[in-house]
């Protein structure tokens, strides 16, 4: 379970990303947020990474 968060929103979400024995990483997973729509990629790069924590967060939007 990650906690990501939406690049055009700015809001904190659950995301879990089904890790199955095809695909052992989390690189090139898609995410919807459903507060805006918009679809992105859940990148483990620390440049351009969406991931926020690992876990769950108490309070998701309180880190601004």
């Amino acid at each position: 379970m990650l906690t990501v968060r939406c690049p055009r929103c700015k809001h904190d979400q659950l995301y879990d990303p089904k890790i199955g024995q095809g695909s052992p990483t989390v690189v090139g997973r898609k995410k919807r947020c459903v507060y805006c729509g918009m679809t992105f990629s859940v990148h483990t790069d620390q440049t351009r990474t969406n991931i926020v924590a690992v876990g769950k967060i108490l309070d998701p939007n309180k880190a601004f």
